[in-house]
């Protein structure tokens, strides 16, 4: 769903879609072949960021699985988390919450691990969960913390471009 850029009470999507979109033609234009034993040998051992350009909950888990049986930790978030299919999903990524009533709706859910934003105004230790650890330590990345994997819930303010960062909470 489209969302006004400048209404701080909807959450924003930070992806354009032009990398997974030319991804996407190039797959049907036939450019793109069936993984081999030399893709999944590079995949092996690595880290994966399920979903960097899209939501990994508009495909079905089956489709994932091979990919983090042979990576070594993986990240994740969805915005589909109140959606029937994205059930599945419990577990392996962080449900993607803009309040605290969103955090613990995911949490009656069954998700294990929320990743919640937060206005500038909030905060964050009066909030559930654990602080992203970049906020303390900008040499910490994903890639090192780990922590969104499904398994814990974190907490952050919100944070990217400007006008997509709410300054103040309009409601919780």
């Amino acid at each position: 769903p489209s969302v006004a850029k400048n209404d701080p009470t909807q959450p924003v999507c930070y992806e354009r879609g032009n990398g997974a979109n030319n991804v996407w033609k190039s797959w049907v234009k036939g450019n793109i072949g069936e993984p081999n034993a030399v893709h999944w040998e590079l995949i092996k051992g690595r880290g994966l960021r399920i979903g960097s350009h899209g939501d990994p909950a508009m495909f079905p888990f089956s489709i994932w699985q091979p990919l983090l049986d042979k990576c070594s930790y993986h990240t994740g978030y969805t915005s589909m988390w109140r959606e029937e299919y994205a059930q599945e999903y419990r577990g392996f990524l962080q449900a993607s919450c803009t309040s605290l009533v969103e955090q613990q709706e995911a949490v009656e859910k069954g998700w294990t691990g929320t990743y919640t934003t937060y206005a500038k105004d909030v905060n964050l230790d009066d909030m559930p969960g654990v602080e992203c650890p970049n906020n303390k330590d900008k040499s910490i990345k994903c890639s090192s913390c780990r922590l969104c994997d499904g398994k814990h819930h974190i907490k952050n303010h919100d944070h990217g471009l400007p006008y997509k960062v709410r300054t103040e909470t309009v409601c919780k």
